[in-house]
Parts: structure tokens; sequence; C-alpha cells
């Protein structure tokens, strides 16, 4: 308590002083910002992301995979607080505001493993390497920062189980099951322990591909394998899809 009155902490999304005698971790003007990003709907099932079971098509074809997200993203639209936080994430280096989702995204994870008895230190956490273009560019590798961090804040073990082989960090539509299947293999001379299941972090979930492919790669030893597949934001589904009934979580 002391260190916070000698060094005020900052807002990690907009910077502002905080007030040293309060325990918030955001300044006013962002917890508003960012209750109204958590609290989106989605269009298919009427939840927020938090509460929202849909999985974009790649996915749903996976059995046994569950796939949390915090809120709904928008293609980088400035004006939105998620939208540049995952900018903010992605492009700087040691930047509060990782720390700050890591925890949310660990907070996400301990609600959900408490409301379906699950045992995260029976669980490991994993992640799908950057492109080596990205890490190049940037110097660092956002998902890998994001699962150690949330694998220490929920005591599972942060395994590196998936390599990066090649694809692209722009993708459309057309080609992104295509560029995945390309852009990732298993890394050699791994081996998953004796674990009751996974959590994959990719920061982003579009289409799902990255994510579905990672899902096939860590089930080449045991094709049942319990999948979470923890993210940041999710891309809304489709207009088209919103009359299907929601999905349903794997474990109930």
């Amino acid at each position: 308590m002391i260190l916070r009155y000698l060094v005020p902490p900052h807002c990690p999304l907009c910077g502002e002083v905080l007030d040293v005698s309060d325990a918030e971790t955001l300044c006013p003007a962002c917890r508003g910002k960012w209750t109204a990003v958590l609290c989106e709907p989605c269009d298919r099932c009427g939840s927020p992301a938090r509460r929202c079971l849909c999985r974009p098509g790649a996915l749903k074809k996976r059995e046994n995979v569950t796939l949390l997200s915090l809120y709904f993203y928008h293609h980088y639209d400035s004006e939105r607080l998620g939208d540049r936080l995952l900018y903010t994430v992605k492009r700087q280096d040691e930047h509060p505001a990782l720390p700050f989702l890591a925890g949310e995204l660990s907070a996400l994870l301990r609600e959900h493993a408490g409301t379906y008895h699950l045992s995260l230190r029976h669980w490991a956490i994993t992640y799908p390497p950057r492109s080596t273009d990205a890490r190049r560019e940037y110097g660092f590798d956002q998902a890998r920062d994001l699962a150690k961090a949330v694998g220490k804040a929920c005591g599972m073990p942060f395994l590196e189980l998936i390599a990066r082989t090649g694809g692209t960090e722009q993708k459309t539509s057309g080609d992104r099951e295509e560029n995945a299947q390309a852009a990732f293999c298993r890394k050699r001379n791994t081996v998953i322990p004796d674990i009751d299941g996974i959590v994959l972090l990719d920061d982003m979930v579009t289409s799902g591909a990255t994510a579905a492919r990672c899902v096939d790669l860590l089930r080449a030893e045991r094709p049942h394998l319990p999948v979470i597949v923890l993210s940041a934001a999710k891309a809304q589904q489709r207009v088209k899809e919103e009359n299907k009934p929601a999905d349903e979580p794997w474990f109930i």
C-alpha cells in the first residue's frame, strides 16, 4: 500500500493517474467504457460475450470445445475501447494494458471453472505463436505473454506445444482455414502430460480457423481432450445464423 502512494498507479487503458486511496484498477471514465464493452450482447443469443457460448463455424465442427471471450471485436474501430485495447496489447511490449487484460482473462476463466466444477490445477495452458514477421516487427509475442500470465494466476502449467511454420498476420475470410493448416504444427518433441484438459489462449477469434487447427494439433495423442479456447475478443456471428439455437457447453 505504501508503494501505491510512492508510485501512484496509472490507468492501464488511458494513462490517467489513479486515486491512491482507491483499489480500482481503471479510471472512472475507462471503467464506464469497459463495463459497456463487456455488456454488449451477442447478435445470435443475446448474451454478453462472457456468457455467450456461440462458436464460429470452424470451431463448431469440433466437439468438447468451449469458447470463452470477454467481449466482441469490431475490426478495429478506434472509438471502441475494446478494439484499442487489443491494438495496444499487440503492438506495445510491456504496456500495462497486457497485465490488465491477463487479469480480466484469469478472472473469466476462474469464474467459468467454478461454475462447472473444473479444477484448473489439473489443466494446462498453451497458445498459437505469432508469425515470425510480426515477432520481428514488434519484438514480442502477446499471446505467449498473456498465456504465461494467465497460467501463473490460475495455477496452471504453461506449455509451448504449437509451432509457427508459416502463414500471415492478415487473413481474408476465404483462405483462413487453408492458411491456418499451413501456419501451425505441433512443436517437436512435445508431449501433453496427464491433465484433465487444456486452455488455448488465442487473443482474438474471428472465423475460429486458428483455434480449430490448434485443437486438432493438441488432440494428436488424445482425440477427446477437453479444450477451452480463451480469448479477449471474438467476432459477432453472422446474421444468417441468428435463428439457430445457441451452443450448449459440452461439460453439462
